[in-house]
């Protein structure tokens, strides 16, 4: 059951305060009851009155006898997620009520996060493998001995490439590389204690079996309505390149959630004086919609729409808000120098906004792989059976009409991922973000602004 949660999560973005669930009539069951709500609630609500092409009367009448002959929320969950697929879009689920309740009461424990345990690194898709990009030194992957570029083969004895079966099984999932991501990392987290066995091809293609024991995992867990919380964390660093001869503030976190907020302005605050900025999202999920108008406004200096949320009856302008004013209390200016953005399969949703809002505004340069294209707005409702629905509401749109739903943000410099480079230790989307930052400053010298 967690690694549905944990599934649930990739995509629970863009909240808004929960829609009570219809009454539920006496004489219906509980299941058939929920169907109803569920598949009422997507037609009365979905941001486009076609709903996207899908015949959703003939959806009713085609799933609504199986739910009939359904005797519990397990049984029927299947059919329920069978009826969103059909939309076929980004931002629609069924999250079971015990996921929701068990994560929630796993939040609190463990030291340094929640009650969810983790090993310390990050995987990405390399063809049809799973490979090691980036490891904490400090984590149960790092003190083990594992290095970026590493293969992994196998977890408690399941063959990567049977995750691989699995979601290409499932039609209704859009990317394979987010859908190989939350398996694998489904099968890696565990309760804080427990140990997992992993096999992995090392750097001399060697295979090399691993027991693991997961931690706690790092971060704040912020909880949103009636989802499962969100372990939320944030990292900011400085990097002073000689290579390049600029001195560079990076951000990364990987929630778009209000307790990161400060966090954020803090840092901007601490970098005001270098030469750039890198908003390394890669992996950023998404969360608050609202953050980005005014995380952009520390990087512009007048007011720019990032973008259009539609509805069928109204359209909400993204207008940054330029900050003018530290946490201090102090005048500022919004940071002028160069700016760059880090995306790749795994930045989703809000993270989308910014990146392509930023990017059509020309404050900001993309770097590394197309993002997910999974960026529609969502209510969560409670269903009559406890479980929640997840489903899009609105569509956005960049302010010149670009959809990014379906397509991704498209990254100005592309860089594929390269196991030699990793097996190195060398981060080349950083690096090529570092590298414009140094030619943005020097042309600026030359031109004495």
């Amino acid at each position: 059951m967690k690694r549905y949660a944990v599934v649930l999560l990739v995509l629970a973005v863009f909240l808004i305060p929960v829609v009570p669930a219809a009454e539920v009539a006496v004489q219906e069951s509980l299941e058939l009851a929920t169907f109803d709500a569920a598949w009422e609630i997507i037609r009365d609500t979905h941001f486009d009155p076609t709903l996207n092409g899908v015949d959703w009367e003939q959806v009713r009448n085609e799933l609504r006898p199986k739910a009939a002959e359904t005797e519990n929320a397990a049984e029927l969950r299947p059919i329920l997620l069978e009826m969103v697929g059909r939309l076929g879009q980004s931002h629609f689920s069924v999250i079971p009520k015990s996921a929701v309740e068990a994560e929630s009461e796993a939040a609190g424990g463990g030291e340094g996060g929640g009650g969810e345990g983790d090993v310390g690194m990050d995987l990405r898709v390399l063809g049809e493998a799973l490979v090691v990009t980036a490891v904490d030194e400090t984590g149960p992957a790092g003190t083990a001995g594992i290095k970026t570029g590493w293969l992994l083969q196998s977890v408690n004895g399941t063959p990567v490439s049977k995750w691989l079966e699995l979601v290409r099984e499932n039609e209704d999932w859009r990317s394979t590389g987010l859908r190989f991501m939350v398996v694998a990392m489904g099968s890696l987290t565990g309760s804080p204690g427990s140990t997992v066995d992993c096999v992995f091809i090392d750097g001399a293609d060697t295979e090399r079996a691993v027991e693991l024991t997961r931690r706690a995992a790092p971060g704040e867990p912020v909880k949103l309505g009636n989802l499962p919380p969100f372990q939320t964390r944030f990292g900011s660093e400085q990097i002073d390149s000689e290579t390049h001869g600029v001195i560079v503030g990076v951000l990364n976190f990987n929630f778009w959630m209000v307790p990161v907020a400060v966090q954020i302005d803090n840092a901007v605050d601490r970098f005001r004086d270098g030469d750039g900025l890198v908003f390394d999202l890669r992996g950023n999920l998404g969360g608050v919609g609202g953050m980005v108008m005014g995380v952009a406004g520390h990087i512009l200096d007048e007011k720019v729409s990032l973008g259009t949320f539609s509805t069928r009856t109204q359209t909400l302008n993204f207008n940054t808000n330029p900050r003018r004013v530290n946490r201090k209390g102090e005048r500022v200016k919004p940071f002028a120098g160069p700016v760059a953005i880090l995306v790749d399969g795994l930045s989703a949703s809000t993270t989308e906004m910014f990146a392509a809002g930023l990017q059509e505004a020309g404050r900001a340069r993309v770097f590394g792989r197309t993002s997910a294209g999974a960026v529609l707005p969502a209510y969560v409702d409670s269903l009559p059976n406890g479980d929640v629905l997840y489903h899009a509401i609105a569509d956005y749109r960049t302010l010149s009409g670009v959809q990014v739903e379906g397509q991704g943000v498209q990254p100005d410099e592309t860089i594929q991922l390269d196991r030699t480079a990793l097996l190195e230790g060398r981060d080349q989307v950083m690096e090529a973000a570092l590298k414009w930052i140094g030619e943005e400053i020097k042309k600026q010298d030359r031109s004495g602004s």
